[in-house]
């Protein structure tokens, strides 16, 4: 998963299990987080979802994740729903920062992208719209482009080794936290922003036989949905612990008046009650003016309604199912070239370097068979489950597997 820092990676994962417990998917497949070592579980990030859902209901709340330490590396289980089969699908989410070149790290993304067979790149759709919108005057192009980290990113999707066309990748765009656009309609215009803002990386993987090419926006939670804008800052006061006692604390928040400031989780404070500071942590580039600012939300439903995360995992499945399918038929057609004459001599040349590409994915599915699987997804499609159109969902370039 790449993406920018406070972006929300991590809440996209964590609608992505909630979306297995739910029907009709749960009826075919079941999901939970089998993660070790992270540095928050993702139940423990739908709790906190739920109850901020809960507690902020109808204010006004900052939403600011924090940062990624180094690697978090979750374990998704999909299990197959009336029997004990499973597989496991590793996610990677890494600090927006280490897209930046030059870092210690630079080395170890390059190798994990060779590696990786699907890239999620999660984009802040806030920062995205907002920086065309010409009333908005905390956010423009550069801020955008250095928060969401679109330099940066194209440069290690260059990086991605598909091994002579033969090692098929999926790369989806996913503008996340769209809540506000869905509202208004007006979702193909948060893709076709995407596809000009990233347009030197696309045309850069479009240039892969076998690259396969998506966009599919989401909604992160569904009830929470872009309000404003404002500038980053910290609001220092006097807070009451006990009945005769008072603490000082540190808050983030923004000034909304003359005279007022709006903090993290919504409360208003009069200024005359603390003094304010520049938020260090909204710096964008050290050393410069550009700094992002505050994104506040409006929490209009106590409940978790978050919209097509799921599909991100289902059109993975779909995908590595297609290149399975793709490695057995390539394994078979060469198997048995020795009898099949010059003409088959001469397929063989063509096809020899997919010959240890069955051994090497056969078992991305664990103990699920492939047939299973492929009975599993065809399912979804006839129900409709899983979405190639609408709603901003696009196969802009696929890949063309070989079929039974």
């Amino acid at each position: 998963m790449m993406g920018g820092q406070r972006v929300g990676k991590s809440s996209a994962l964590a609608a992505i299990i909630d979306a297995f417990t739910n029907a009709p998917i749960n009826t075919l497949l079941t999901a939970k987080d089998v993660t070790q070592n992270a540095s928050e579980p993702i139940a423990s990030k739908l709790i906190d979802i739920r109850s901020s859902l809960e507690k902020n209901y109808q204010k006004v709340i900052l939403v600011d994740s924090g940062k990624t330490e180094i690697f978090n590396h979750y374990t998704l289980q999909l299990s197959v729903s009336g029997n004990n089969n499973k597989m496991e699908i590793l996610f990677t989410d890494m600090n927006g920062e280490f897209y930046q070149g030059g870092n210690t790290y630079q080395d170890q993304v390059c190798d994990m992208i060779s590696r990786y067979d699907v890239f999620i790149v999660a984009i802040d759709t806030p920062m995205l719209m907002e920086a065309v919108n010409t009333s908005n005057p905390y956010v423009n192009e550069i801020i955008n482009e250095k928060f969401n980290f679109v330099e940066d990113i194209h440069t290690f999707l260059t990086s991605i080794n598909e091994k002579d066309n033969v090692s098929a990748k999926l790369v989806i765009f996913t503008p996340i936290k769209c809540e506000k656009w869905a509202k208004e309609n007006k979702l193909d215009l948060v893709v076709a922003r995407t596809k000009q803002v990233y347009e030197t990386a696309i045309a850069g993987i479009q240039a892969h036989r076998n690259i396969r090419i998506e966009f599919l926006p989401i909604q992160t939670i569904g009830s929470m949905v872009f309000h404003a804008h404002l500038p980053a800052s910290l609001f220092t006061y006097k807070k009451k612990r006990l009945l005769f006692f008072k603490q000082t604390v540190k808050d983030k928040g923004s000034i909304i008046a003359g005279d007022k400031i709006r903090l993290a989780d919504g409360d208003i404070k009069l200024l005359s009650e603390g003094y304010v500071d520049d938020d260090p942590s909204a710096v964008l580039i050290l050393g410069t003016d550009i700094v992002r600012p505050n994104s506040w939300y409006y929490v209009c439903n106590q409940e978790y309604r978050p919209h097509n995360c799921e599909q991100l995992a289902l059109h993975i499945l779909e995908f590595m199912l297609q290149k399975m399918i793709d490695a057995k038929i390539r394994e078979e057609n060469n198997r048995g070239f020795l009898s099949r004459g010059a003409r088959a001599l001469a397929n063989f040349a063509l096809n020899v370097v997919t010959f240890s590409l069955w051994s090497n994915i056969k078992d991305y599915f664990g103990d699920i068979p492939m047939s299973v699987m492929e009975s599993i997804i065809n399912s979804m499609k006839e129900q409709n489950i899983i979405k190639y159109t609408d709603e901003g969902i696009e196969v802009y370039k696929d890949v063309e597997f070989l079929t039974r």
